[in-house]
């Protein structure tokens, strides 16, 4: 049989082999780096869902809030959604099963109010700013409801990870995992930011530009 000898190391490159053999066949890592990306496309997938729906529901309350007539209603479903976390996260699994849209639903609980909140406090800026600081603001807020909802029920996802391995003490683990969705988060926000600050540049120069003299 023919030998070839094959090169490895860990990720950080620091212990390297060589091992000569006749490999027959070979299985796919399954090293906690390697299988971690299924699950941060999972999180990343529910929060977006979260970002969707809760965007879209406060969007037409706050713009109804400020319309006269249908005001009245409007506040009454304002003061539901500051409860929305207590009363509503913990009943969903009930109403929608287990699965996606349960975590997508959970999420748009905990961040709708304080979306609403951040989008009705900026109304002297244009709406696609007014819409990306509001996100802003809610973000953590999404990211602590993806963990809630993944703890209430889940086989995926950071928030799992992160709960399964502090359960079998595996801190080192669960803090890497942590301040993994920490990095996510100051990403998104970060993003955010630079866009909403470009925006209003943007705008600035063009106020700034004197109109031609007639």
């Amino acid at each position: 049989m023919d030998t070839h000898t094959y090169g490895g190391s860990c990720h950080c490159g620091r212990v390297r082999f060589e091992v000569t053999t006749n490999l027959s066949r070979a299985s796919q890592c399954n090293c906690s780096i390697c299988t971690i990306w299924p699950d941060i496309r999972l999180s990343l997938l529910e929060i977006t869902g979260g970002i969707v729906v809760s965007g879209l529901i406060g969007f037409l309350i706050v713009e109804g809030l400020f319309k006269k007539k249908f005001s009245n209603r409007i506040r009454a479903l304002l003061c539901l959604t500051a409860v929305a976390p207590v009363v509503l996260a913990s009943q969903i699994m009930f109403w929608v099963g287990i699965g996606i849209w349960q975590k997508i639903l959970t999420i748009t609980c905990f961040m709708c109010f304080p979306f609403m909140q951040a989008l009705s406090s900026y109304r002297n800026l244009t709406l696609l700013n007014r819409l990306l600081t509001a996100l802003d603001e809610a973000m953590p807020y999404a990211f602590v409801g993806m963990v809630f909802a993944e703890a209430m029920a889940a086989t995926a996802g950071l928030g799992f990870l992160m709960i399964i391995a502090g359960s079998q003490l595996y801190m080192a683990e669960a803090i890497a995992i942590s301040f993994l969705t920490f990095g996510l988060m100051t990403i998104i926000s970060c993003s955010l930011r630079f866009v909403v600050k470009r925006l209003c540049f943007s705008e600035d120069k063009v106020e700034a530009v004197p109109s031609p003299a007639i």
